[in-house]
């Protein structure tokens, strides 16, 4: 694409040198490149790099390609060509490489897997034009960083492709792009480049039209390829799928822009749309090909969440729609990629494949049933004709037990080749256009909850150098979502940019709220409500399992949440729900630790269930007790079920039968711990043979309820001689100590679990649109709130307990 200029000879000798690092010798600083290229402010400009064409005279003898390319400013339009480039920066000592950038002649410095990147695009597609944020921004100037930062929308939402750079490759690597590739073979396709491209290069529209027929015409192939091979071997898609730029805070809303993004993992190249099919809805088979070891398949299935949190993005972030009808777009001048498909399913103007491959279906299908159904006729007509000549001679009885049990033997083998032409009818259309891609239809949850979950989701889980990146790295995606953000301050302190950016998200979607569930450990400038997302949750056992838009809330009755927003204090509605009382924490122990140091142990687990069995309220019948006790020490929260089953017994004297109700045994009812069954079995039996010990004695100094010497040493000694209920107790305290939490009680009569540096006299509330119960901390002489972190209280968890004509004015600061 770009012509290359004649090496100078004193360059020429220098490729004989073995030194690690080449370049060509810089003519001017990096300082005096940038300041003769000068990026106006409050504008649209960007520098991009024409990076030249490879040339064989450009490789050094250790095999390190030296770039070269020119570096220009151009404005920003819908109409700029150029593509981009994602790709994870790796370590400050990884700088060894340089670019050297025409005319000014500098050697820009770059990371090795940057100049991988580079190269590797220059191998597949020549001479290209393309944005590198590490080149064509200035680092070492903050002021024009915070300029640039708010383009990022545009320059990815704009560019005509994005390559997204996962590293180098390998043998297996290799194996898992190709098995990717062949995949998404095995669904029908969907012309989702199409129809991301409708709007921002609406001239390519044909071009990828013809593309997208061309591909599914060739897929009928490769699922016959696949079919016909039996060798599976080992597929290693975790070289793939768990790279580090999966992991990183900048490449989300990189990929979540790009309207045809190309993933690039060594030599191999996959298309986004195949990776979308490939991985998105999972089957069984797909991860019985993958691995049979359970911890990998765990991490499998971890990495294909994170994937799908950017495909999410991807497919519910508003693009602007030309020519497209506004009664299937979401609005006048935008739509979802995800709307889009389900609008068009439904008035049956999604595109398909070439016209010719359905036509053979139809053709093919209804051939293979008339040849089916002709051979079964045929077999009937000689089966009769061949059975009546046999029974001809015999009497009318055996002619009528004869046939009798031929019609219920050709009906038994009717039924059976009819299964077997279904499937080979179902086999044909597969082959020919692949499982049907529907998943889409069934996502029905709003494209803004979604998209707010995969910003929760990324907040909490990808990672990044300078902490405020955590929020920068989302402003692309606020853009694209109409939200008015805040100027970058890339010099700020991390608690104010936090702040802004949780007041930024609440301002658009109320629903933001949620992720209060994350505070509890601030930063040292942040107020307590907002989330520290530089380390975990205090209370991340349970957070984990709720984000933006979960299905189970215990503030549900309350569907618009309120909240607002002043300096730094939070204001909103909370119901309280009742002050700690006591609390237990444990610690660690082994079967192999001394008997002191689990006697100590389980003096405190007898203090906790006298406690219990003092202040919890007796209105709970003892099934739920138990249960209750059983939820809150392993952190489950199930509903709530019977407590009673119908049974059928016979009443002679009445002369019919009837039905009574009898209580379920307690390890049935009434909650279900389906996953737990064997676990809450057991635990039933251990709290019986801790409870028989149980004899309270008030300690004079404290007050507190504390069990005798005698009953820990009696309790001791029954406990180490039944091995089923020693091993559940060691199970359950290691399991508290993990999770580094502690068990609570109420003066409301409740019990839950926390923070374990909760305090008594901590309250806990249920904030009208936060999920979980939150423990909060009054400051003295204050009527405001600290947060401490999000509890687990058995009974609120789904709702059950939260009372919307009953909520107070609460102040977070």
């Amino acid at each position: 694409m770009f012509q290359d200029t004649a090496l100078p000879a004193f360059y020429l000798e220098a490729l004989g040198s073995r030194s690690r690092t080449i370049s060509y010798p810089s003519l001017v600083s990096a300082k005096q490149l940038y300041t003769s290229l000068p990026l106006p402010s409050d504008s649209h400009y960007i520098r991009v790099l024409d990076l030249d064409a490879s040339d064989i005279t450009c490789q050094t003898e250790s095999n390190a390609y030296l770039l070269k390319g020119h570096l220009r400013v151009e404005r920003l339009t819908e109409s700029s060509s150029f593509t981009a480039l994602s790709y994870v920066w790796g370590k400050d000592d990884a700088i060894t490489h340089t670019v050297f950038c025409q005319p000014q002649g500098c050697n820009i410095p770059i990371t090795a897997n940057c100049h991988a990147a580079l190269c590797q695009i220059r191998k597949q597609y020549g001479g290209v034009t393309i944005w590198v944020d590490s080149i064509c921004i200035n680092q070492a100037d903050t002021v024009e960083r915070s300029n640039q930062i708010p383009l990022m929308q545009e320059i990815y939402s704009w560019a005509e492709s994005v390559y997204i750079w996962l590293g180098e490759g390998n043998g297996q690597s290799d194996m898992a792009m190709q098995y990717l590739e062949n995949r998404a073979r095995y669904r029908a396709r969907l012309p989702f480049t199409w129809l991301a491209i409708l709007s921002t290069r609406p001239r390519k529209k044909e071009k990828e039209m013809a593309d997208f027929r061309r591909r599914t015409w060739n897929d009928p192939f490769g699922r016959l390829k696949g079919a016909a091979s039996f060798s599976k071997p080992k597929v290693y898609l975790n070289e793939v799928l768990d790279r580090e730029w999966v992991r990183r805070a900048w490449t989300l809303q990189e990929a979540a822009l790009a309207p045809n993004p190309v993933i690039l993992c060594g030599d191999q190249i996959l298309r986004w749309e195949d990776l979308i099919l490939a991985i998105y809805d999972p089957d069984d088979d797909f991860l019985h090909d993958c691995t049979r070891d359970p911890l990998e398949k765990a991490r499998l299935q971890k990495s294909i969440a994170r994937w799908r949190s950017v495909f999410d993005l991807w497919l519910n972030l508003p693009r602007p729609c030309t020519g497209l009808p506004i009664e299937i777009t979401r609005g006048p001048n935008t739509f979802s990629l995800a709307r889009l498909l389900q609008s068009l399913s439904q008035v049956k103007k999604l595109p398909q494949g070439p016209y010719a491959l359905n036509i053979t279906r139809a053709v093919w299908c209804s051939l293979l049933g008339m040849v089916c159904l002709t051979l079964w006729a045929y077999c009937t007509y000689a089966v009769v004709v061949n059975f009546n000549l046999r029974t001809s001679s015999l009497s009318v009885m055996k002619k009528f037990a004869a046939w009798y049990f031929l019609a219920w033997t050709w009906f038994f083998l009717g039924w059976k080749y009819l299964s077997l032409v279904r499937q080979c009818l179902r086999l044909s259309s597969f082959v020919l256009c692949g499982h049907c891609s529907d998943w889409f239809l069934k996502r029905a949850t709003p494209s803004e909850t979604q998209v707010l979950s995969a910003i929760h989701i990324a907040l909490r889980e990808r990672a990044c150098t300078d902490p405020r990146d955590r929020s920068f790295a989302l402003f692309g995606i606020l853009q694209s979502l109409g939200v008015a953000t805040p100027q970058p301050d890339v010099q700020g302190t991390v608690g104010e940019t936090y702040r802004l950016f949780l007041q930024t998200l609440l301002a658009w979607q109320p629903s933001s709220l949620a992720m209060v569930i994350d505070a509890g450990c601030p930063t040292k400038d942040g107020p307590s409500w907002v989330p520290n997302f530089m380390f975990p949750s205090p209370s991340i056992w349970l957070t984990a399992r709720y984000t933006i838009g979960s299905r189970t809330s215990a503030t549900w009755r309350y569907v618009r949440p309120s909240s607002a927003v002043h300096d730094n204090e939070l204001r909103l509605p909370g119901d309280f729900k009742g002050a700690v009382t006591n609390i237990t924490r444990l610690t660690p122990f082994t079967q192999r630790d001394g008997e002191e140091r689990l006697k100590s142990s389980l003096s405190r687990i007898l203090c906790l269930f006298l406690n219990i069995q003092k202040k919890v309220s007796r209105e709970i019948p003892n099934d739920v007790l138990v249960s209750s006790i059983f939820a809150v020490l392993r952190g489950l929260t199930p509903q709530r079920g019977p407590t009673h089953t119908e049974v059928s017994y016979d009443a002679s004297e009445y002369g019919s039968s009837r039905t009574k109700s009898e209580p379920l045994p307690r390890w049935k009812g009434p909650y279900d711990f389906a996953q737990q069954k064997e676990d809450f079995k057991t635990f039933c039996h251990l709290y019986d043979l801790l409870l028989s010990f149980l004899k309270p004695t008030v300690c004079e100094d404290s007050g507190r309820v504390i069990p005798p010497e005698s009953d820990i040493e009696t309790a001791f000694n029954t406990l180490k001689s039944n091995a089923a209920c020693y091993k559940c107790f060691v199970k359950t305290v290691n399991i508290l100590v993990a999770e580094k939490r502690c068990v609570f009680v109420l003066d409301s009569g409740f019990i839950g679990s926390g923070p374990r540096d909760m305090k008594i006299g901590d309250d806990v509330f249920l904030l009208a649109g936060v999920p979980v119960p939150m423990v909060l901390r009054k400051d003295k002489g204050k009527k405001s709130f600290t947060v401490r972190g999000a509890a687990l209280v058995h009974g609120f968890m789904h709702g059950e307990r939260f009372n919307s004509k009953k909520l107070e004015q609460i102040t977070l600061v």
